[in-house]
């Protein structure tokens, strides 16, 4: 069982039910915010994605806007390269600037990662600055990069260029576009076939998970050694339909 946030334990002193703000906001338990400022979960709630390890993060699956959506945070720090740790505990170091949606100064660090399961049978991916550190009423909810990502749910798994579409300021599409094609056709492997490998997931997020998986049919492919070989042929393991939650 996981054990309460300082957060949680101030509410249930008060007797006071935690305010329900559009994202999951400020005076929500831990649980249900998005990259929330106070880091008091356990790393091992991680997912690893990757053989090497150096792709990490939490996985949780949330209804927004009647939209299933795959939320990844505590981010496991990892270098543009992505071949190693990067400089920013907790953030995803990205290989030169681009600007938030209402912001147009460059920013160099991804906090947090949002899947959103759209019609038309696509996924499209949104990636987030850092929550501001600010306290109290003063931090804002982390900021959405202006660049963004979709891809047919049947195309997925495997990096595909004419697949894997990104939006956006052209001249920051480049910005982002290594951290597409080499971590998430991985990513996206393990959250839509390897529902076993995800940890500390609930009810609610194998409820969502399966509406956000559905109908997701193709082979499941690995990477052998994970990120460090980033070119290499991954291999098909089955064919599978996977309609929920899978077990081993």
């Amino acid at each position: 069982m996981r054990s309460r946030s300082c957060v949680d334990e101030v509410f249930r002193k008060l007797s006071v039910e935690p305010l329900e703000t559009p994202t999951g906001g400020l005076l929500r338990s831990t649980e249900d915010v998005f990259q929330p400022r106070n880091l008091t979960w356990n790393h091992t709630w991680r997912t690893t994605f990757d053989g090497n390890a150096n792709v990490r993060a939490r996985v949780r699956f949330r209804m927004e806007g009647g939209m299933p959506v795959a939320w990844l945070d505590d981010l496991h720090n990892l270098h543009y390269h992505m071949r190693g740790k990067g400089d920013q505990q907790g953030l995803w170091q990205l290989p030169g600037g681009a600007p938030y949606v209402a912001d147009t100064s460059m920013h160099e660090y991804v906090g947090g990662v949002k899947i959103w399961r759209i019609a038309g049978d696509k996924y499209r991916i949104k990636f987030y600055g850092p929550r501001s550190r600010m306290p109290g009423f003063l931090g804002s909810e982390p900021e959405a990069y202006a660049v963004y990502a979709e891809v047919p749910v049947a195309k997925a798994i495997r990096w595909d260029p004419n697949a894997w579409k990104l939006f956006g300021p052209e001249r920051h599409l480049v910005t982002f576009k290594g951290h597409l094609a080499k971590l998430f056709p991985t990513i996206m492997s393990v959250l839509i076939h390897m529902p076993y490998e995800l940890q500390a997931q609930t009810a609610e997020d194998e409820r969502v998970r399966a509406w956000w998986a559905k109908g997701s049919t193709h082979p499941i492919t690995v990477y052998k050694t994970g990120m460090d070989t980033a070119g290499e042929e991954r291999e098909d393991v089955e064919w599978a339909t996977w309609g929920g939650v899978g077990a081993r």
